[in-house]
């Protein structure tokens, strides 16, 4: 086995002088390392990057952020695909520069090498100042180039594992934050739901509520109009009559049924309801007569009184608006939504109701009259008008200045002394009505035309009721709807919540925009995923990179130590043209060592040809295999079993041979030799 190795059987014969093994110190690490341990982690590196492959290969590790120091990309993939290549890189440039030292040891320490061409070159006097000096300079230019390519190495596997450890860094950073991520996403995803499950209820109930306006609506304006229908005929019937009894009575009376004929021909009954202002017109200049005993001085003595209730108007409109008014107030929720949302529609009709009320509470007549039924009219407008204006002047300062809320007590008290005026109001406002036409009955004198005229005021007086109750539904089918279409706002506000959740929370996932809408949770899950399966592969990657690393660190040691030590003494000496026994010994010594890192750098190249080389194929294979994690995984697992038998075959016959040749025992005395 010797006899076919030269540089085998050259350390068998250079290892012995005097009947002592050499100093060779510095090789001692290098030589009784486990090699099989050593380049085995050759294979497990690559099964390591074949699992960066595999993380890489899932579309989600492309959104997975990724600060790395020493890389100049962002995300897992490309960072474990960068990883993967500068470990591909150092293998290949290990492969080359590990030729490059085998070729150049072999032709420093071969028989008939360098070494010795300058022996021989040294025992000639002629040789020795010619050509010497010129092998030298081809010895420096020879261990310059080792020393070169070890550093290489040695650079090249240093950039992997530093590169390789900033991953797992980032890693296990990413890893803390999408866990952290992932527990406030779950409570702000529950909440989002939450609220958009209770915005949702509040919806429906919201559109039921508007539903019923509407039917409510439908209802009143239904009634309305068969109101209308029914006064219209009833009104004419009772005009006619009217005119009936009073031909019997006098010409005045005929004057008057004429009169009252033409303007209903003149005006018309019209959907703008034009009878109550028609029998209102009747009625106040009845009125106007009965106010001045000389115009008529055969009216009869007791209506004296009935001038007091007649010198005054009570204006229906207004009456309508603050009924309105009061219809908003007296919802659940009403008062509130009031003030809190006050707005021009809300303020003009607060603004049109007081001037309305404070009109009628200005008429002199009314403020004069002693008649108890005008006096409750009174104290009813007024307390309708200041009720009202601390409710403007709370809404205003909500609005404007900022001002709190007032308190639930004073709300509700607003709103049942609002309503109680309004009873107060209607049914007082009610009762004189009906005494003034009762007045203006008694003065026409015609009992068949005044029953007329009483069912058809009866029939008018519907209308306007029906009018203003369509009035109030159809201001509470606009609120309801103000209040649905809000209801849907905040429901659209809380799905975009849902949808934005990744922006305010998650930095690690991007872009945004690519998110499908409440499924941050489960991307959350496979990121966390990824990077669990990354930092495992990481992890053991490093260890491998290490193992490597270290080894390329020895060998570099080594060779620069050849090349400042060793060779630095055998050139002092054959310059200095010293005794050829010791130019002989430091030629020994520097040959052993070369000899050695000849059979390291040999060992290297046949398990890179034979196994890290194909593995590196198989990782190109891999790396276009689209996210099968079972068949990457299967291919690369053959592979690994298969290599490490292999080197551990490789790594323990170079090592056997090396203990061999330099007649060491292998079961353990080593450490003693050196």
């Amino acid at each position: 086995m010797v006899a076919s190795r030269p540089n085998l059987e050259l350390i068998s014969q250079l290892t012995i002088r005097d009947g002592k093994v050499m100093d060779t110190t510095a090789l001692q690490a290098i030589l009784f390392d486990d090699w099989s341990e050593i380049l085995r982690a050759a294979p497990l590196a690559l099964s390591c990057l074949g699992e960066c492959y595999v993380a890489a290969s899932v579309p989600k590790s492309a959104l997975i952020e990724l600060e790395v120091p020493s890389s100049p990309y962002k995300h897992v993939r490309s960072n474990l695909v960068h990883c993967a290549d500068l470990g591909r890189d150092a293998f290949q440039e290990a492969q080359s520069q590990m030729n490059k030292v085998q070729l150049a040891t072999r032709f420093i320490c071969e028989p008939r090498g360098l070494i010795e061409k300058i022996l021989k070159g040294v025992e000639n006097e002629r040789l020795a100042t010619t050509l010497v000096p010129k092998l030298l300079k081809q010895l420096e230019q020879m261990a310059k180039r080792c020393e070169d390519g070890t550093e290489v190495m040695d650079k090249k596997f240093k950039a992997w594992l530093e590169n390789s450890q900033d991953i797992l860094k980032a890693c296990l950073s990413s890893k803390d934050n999408t866990t952290n991520a992932l527990d406030e996403n779950k409570s702000n995803l529950y909440d989002a739901i939450a609220t958009k499950n209770s915005l949702v209820t509040e919806t429906k109930k919201l559109e039921k509520a508007e539903s019923k306006a509407q039917a409510d609506l439908d209802k009143a304006t239904a009634e309305m109009w068969k109101a209308y229908k029914s006064a219209k005929p009833s009104i004419k019937n009772s005009l006619v009559d009217l005119g009936e009894g009073t031909v019997r009575l006098t010409k005045h009376g005929i004057k008057k049924t004429l009169d009252i004929a033409e303007e209903v021909v003149k005006n018309g009954l019209y959907p703008d309801f034009g009878i109550p202002r028609l029998v209102i017109r009747e009625q106040q200049q009845q009125q106007q007569q009965q106010a001045s005993p000389a115009s008529c001085p055969h009216q009869p003595q007791n209506f004296q009184v009935g001038g007091d209730i007649a010198s005054f108007v009570l204006n229906t409109e207004v009456e309508n608006q603050f009924s309105v008014l009061c219809g908003i107030v007296a919802q659940d929720g009403g008062m509130e939504d009031l003030l809190v949302n006050y707005r021009p529609a809300q303020s003009q009709l607060i603004e049109g109701v007081l001037r309305g009320l404070e009109v009628q509470l200005s008429q002199v007549p009314l403020a004069q009259s002693a008649d108890s039924e005008v006096v409750a009219v009174r104290e009813a407008l007024a307390s309708a008008v200041s009720i009202t204006k601390e409710i403007q002047l709370a809404a205003e300062g909500m609005k404007k200045e900022n001002k709190p809320k007032p308190e639930p007590q004073v709300s509700a008290g607003w709103k049942q002394n609002l309503g109680a005026a309004l009873q107060n109001y209607g049914s007082h406002a009610g009762q004189i009505r009906t005494r003034r036409q009762q007045s203006a009955v008694s003065n026409m004198g015609a009992q068949s035309g005044g029953e007329g005229i009483s069912i058809a005021k009866q029939r008018i007086q519907r209308v306007e009721v029906s009018t203003r109750i369509k009035d109030m539904m159809q201001e509470s089918y606009r609120l309801a709807q103000e209040k649905r279409e809000k209801a849907k706002l905040d429901l659209l506000k809380a799905e975009l919540r849902a949808k934005r959740l990744n922006d305010e929370n998650l930095t690690l996932v991007r872009p945004p925009h690519l998110l499908p809408t409440l499924q941050v949770f489960d991307i959350l899950i496979k990121s966390q995923a990824i990077l669990k399966d990354c930092l495992a592969a990481l992890a053991d990657l490093k260890k491998q990179i290490q193992k490597l690393s270290s080894f390329f660190t020895e060998l570099h040691n080594v060779v620069k130590s050849l090349s400042e030590d060793k060779m630095a003494v055998f050139i002092m000496e054959v310059e200095a043209e010293s005794p050829l026994e010791d130019i002989k010994y430091a030629s020994h010594v520097l040959r052993i060592n070369y000899a050695v890192t000849f059979e390291l750098a040999s060992m290297y190249v046949d398990v890179s040809k034979s196994q890290i080389m194909p593995g590196l194929d198989l990782l190109g294979t891999l790396s276009l295999m689209e996210h099968k994690s079972a068949g990457q995984k299967t291919l690369m697992g053959n592979y690994v079993q298969k290599a490490l038998l292999d080197i551990n075959g490789i790594a323990d016959k170079r090592r056997t041979e090396l203990r061999q040749a330099l007649r060491i025992d292998i079961r353990g005395e080593a450490e003693e030799v050196f």
